[in-house]
């Protein structure tokens, strides 16, 4: 008997005692106990199908209906959930996103729920104090995470209820869930509302403790590009405070259009107190992208019809180390298909060093090491190896050519067909090499020429000529970067002629000097630097002598100050004067 069927059994055993153990409750008083947010069932999916949802609950519902199978969802979920009935209005608010933690994924979720009755007159002393709304609020956070082949998680709700006064406490839910028949089957068993009960106004109350268990199956699943799919659900409640009761539900889906799919549901749950009388349920569900909308129709014999609708939001996608782990185990079963143990057995190690506990890596691994023990004869290894080589697979023949030198080294035929092997897979890895650095330089040219096109587009010619220099320096032979070249010299010695006629000496001999760096002997820019240079060095002299007879006119009205501030300026513009240099000492 597998490991999931005797979980599965020992929670239904578990239900039994349970139930068998509870204490008698009168017809009036059956499945009355405690805070109504707490029997409250979330979810208009669920509804629709009577509320057998304990072996699906992979939504942000799940938080309610079984913690544990929160590690199904594939990203972050949200529900906005509304009912109304009778007197009251039930309200709830679901959240549940994928983390990466302790090397695999879990799952963390909260949920809020409420539950509002109509306004009721408030008489203190026989005089009318006005009107009050009684609430009941229960917030839970939750936590999920893998358990073997198995998922487990548990889910802590703070209680609030208020009436004449307010009434606080706690409550714990868990849950269990698991696979079978390659995932079109599932199960789950969930325990809720463990906790010490609530007391209110010097009365205590227990909570509606109740244990759930339930399968599901998929007749016919909607996959990727299929076009329907038929989902059946069945589920045994035991509450604390009621008779057993059982559910029963049936989905239909079918899609419309790559991204749009309708859902048609319908189910089945016994009344309180009557296992053998039922209420039907029906509902409807559409699916557009991310973005999901539910409606449900459920009569109840005693408060009347309800009628819920929600809205909810997948969105996000799983953690990028759960989606590493999916390739890898992919690529692990492509290789273990063509018959390559060794390669798969390297993927499923560094698989599980990524995550160690990931059962169907586990799993694997051990079927790879048991085809290890099946093919250790050499003349197996033989002819798989030559079969492999025979076929152009050298990586794969010399995997098994390398075992057949581990068990029989002295087959001389396997190991010259080995060496040649060898040579094959070292070539192959060779122009594989050379691919990959060919497809980089082009990948680095490429980059550099947008590079310099971008700097050439907005005139930054003194930036865009280096940077053709760098694209010649990888490619001698591209002209378009030779043409650039020229046509940013050309721009800059215009440039550099502007300044010049403009009196602007200094900014002119930087660009001369520049363009002469750059490309020696370029036309006649080593010249004019050189001049403009010198005309600019007898100007500045000329400048700073102006200053250093207007500091001595200053120094001799004693101000000293401002004498200093002109023989600065005299020094900045002739450094090497030493005249200028002595008068600014002098006024230290």
């Amino acid at each position: 008997m597998t490991f999931y069927r005797k979980t599965f059994i020992f929670g239904l055993a578990l239900d039994a005692a349970i139930y068998a153990s509870a204490a008698p409750f009168s017809e009036q008083a059956l499945g009355t106990r405690g805070p109504a947010v707490l029997r409250q069932e979330p979810g208009v999916r669920a509804a629709a199908m009577g509320g057998a949802y304990v072996a699906l609950a992979d939504d942000a519902t799940g938080a309610y209906w079984n913690p544990g199978a929160l590690q199904e969802t594939s990203g972050q979920d949200i529900v906005l959930s509304r009912s109304d009935s009778f007197s009251q209005t039930y309200n709830y608010l679901g959240y549940t996103r994928p983390v990466w933690w302790a090397k695999d994924r879990r799952t963390v979720g909260v949920s809020v729920g409420n539950v509002s009755y109509a306004p009721v007159d408030v008489v203190e002393n026989l005089e009318p104090k006005g009107t009050e709304r009684p609430q009941e609020t229960v917030v839970g956070f939750t936590y999920a995470q893998p358990l073997a082949s198995l998922s487990i998680g548990g889910t802590l709700k703070w209680v609030n209820q208020h009436a004449d006064e307010n009434a606080q406490s706690w409550a714990v839910d868990a849950g269990l869930f698991g696979k079978m028949y390659s995932g079109r089957g599932s199960w789950g068993v969930a325990m809720q509302n463990v906790g010490p009960g609530i007391n209110q106004s010097g009365t205590k109350t227990g909570f509606p403790f109740v244990l759930r268990s339930g399968m599901a199956w998929r007749v016919f699943p909607s996959e990727p590009g299929g076009k329907r799919g038929l989902l059946l659900a069945g589920e045994l409640d035991l509450p604390v405070d009621d008779t057993v009761r059982p559910r029963a539900g049936v989905e239909y889906e079918v899609r419309l259009k790559e991204s749009l799919r309708a859902s048609f549901r319908g189910g089945w749950r016994s009344t309180a107190g009557n296992i053998e009388e039922g209420e039907l349920a029906l509902g409807l569900g559409l699916t557009a992208g991310s973005a999901r909308i539910n409606y449900a129709y459920v009569p109840n014999q005693t408060l009347g019809a309800t009628q819920w609708v929600d809205v909810g939001f997948h969105f996000g996608g799983v953690p990028l180390q759960q989606t590493e782990r999916a390739r890898k185990m992919a690529e692990a079963e492509v290789l273990l298909t063509e018959g390559r143990l060794t390669s798969a057995e390297e993927k499923l190690e560094e698989l599980l060093r990524l995550s160690p506990r990931y059962p169907p890596a586990r799993k694997q691994i051990q079927e790879v090491r048991r085809r290890f023990d099946q093919s250790v004869h050499p003349e197996t290894l033989f002819i798989l190896g030559q079969r492999a080589f025979a076929q152009g697979n050298y990586a794969e023949a010399v995997d098994y050519l390398s075992k057949l030198m581990i068990t029989d080294p002295d087959h001389r035929t396997g190991k010259e067909m080995l060496e040649k092997a060898e040579k094959e897979v070292t070539r192959a890895r060779m122009e594989r090499v050379k691919k990959e650095m060919a497809a980089e330089k082009q990948k680095e040219r490429s980059a550099l020429i947008r590079q310099a096109e971008t700097l050439s587009r907005q005139a930054q010619w003194r930036s865009a000529l280096p940077a053709w220099r760098n694209v010649l320096a990888k490619d001698p032979a591209n002209t378009h970067a030779r043409a650039e070249v020229a046509r940013a010299q050309t721009a800059l010695y215009d440039q550099a002629r502007s300044l010049e006629t403009s009196e602007q000496f200094e900014k002119a001999t930087d660009l001369y000097r520049f363009l002469d760096k750059d490309d020696p002997g370029y036309k006649d820019c080593a010249e004019k630097a050189e001049r403009l240079a010198n005309q600019t060095q007898v100007k500045n002299l000329q400048r700073a002598q102006e200053k250093y007879e207007r500091g001595l006119l200053l120094l001799k009205e004693n101000n000293v100050a401002e004498a200093r501030r002109l023989f600065q300026q005299a020094v900045d513009l002739a450094p090497n004067n030493k005249t200028f240099q002595k008068a600014l000492e002098r006024t230290q």
